[in-house]
C-alpha cells in the first residue's frame, strides 16, 4: 500500500447574512490556474484592498463548492432586503452601510484594456444574461449615490461577491 499526502487548504471569507442570502461580504480573491483575472492597474495594493477583477467567462467558473455567482434575482433580492429605492439602498451596501455586505469602490476593466473608476464606482457580475445573451452586473456609482443594473460586454474586468448555495 502506498503513503499518501492530502493537503487541505481551508479558506475563510467574511461573510454576511442579508435576507434568507449569505452573501461574501468582501470581493472575491482568488486567482484560477487559468482564465482572466488581476487586480486594478495590475497593483498589489489594490489587490488586498479591492481583490480581482474578472472577466464574465472566468467569474462563471471560480466558484468553490457551496458557492455560486448570483443570478440577477438574487442581486435583486438582495436589493429589495436592504432598502426601498436606490440610495438607500447604496448607502446600505457601501462600507459604512448597515448591512455589512461593505461594497468598496475598486473601479472596473474595460474592453479596451483601460482600468477605470477607482474611488467612484464598482460592478459585480451576475451569472444571468440579457434577451442578447450579455451578462447582467450588479453596479454601484459614488457619484450618483445608486445602484443599478446593466448588460455588459462579457470581456470586462469586473468583481465577484458569492452567494452560499
Amino acid at each position: 500500500m502506498k503513503n499518501a499526502m492530502v493537503i487541505v487548504v481551508l479558506l475563510i471569507w467574511n461573510t454576511a447574512a442579508i435576507g434568507s442570502q449569505t452573501i461574501l461580504a468582501e470581493n472575491f480573491a482568488y486567482k484560477p490556474e487559468s482564465g482572466n483575472c488581476q487586480s486594478f492597474e495590475n497593483s498589489a495594493d489594490n489587490e488586498v484592498k479591492y481583490g480581482y477583477l474578472y472577466d464574465w467567462e472566468t467569474a462563471k467558473k471560480i466558484a468553490p463548492l457551496g458557492w455560486h455567482l448570483p443570478t440577477k434575482e438574487e442581486w435583486k433580492a438582495l436589493c429589495a432586503e436592504t432598502g426601498t429605492d436606490k440610495p438607500v439602498v447604496f448607502e446600505n451596501l457601501i462600507q459604512s452601510g448597515n448591512f455589512g455586505f461593505n461594497a468598496l469602490f475598486g473601479g472596473s476593466k474595460f474592453p479596451d484594456g483601460k482600468f477605470k473608476g477607482l474611488g467612484v464606482t464598482t460592478e459585480f457580475w451576475s451569472s444571468s444574461v440579457d434577451e442578447d445573451g450579455n451578462p447582467w452586473s450588479f453596479d454601484f456609482d459614488n457619484d450618483f449615490a445608486a445602484v443599478s443594473f446593466g448588460a455588459k460586454d462579457p470581456s470586462c474586468g469586473f468583481y465577484v461577491r458569492l452567494f452560499k448555495d
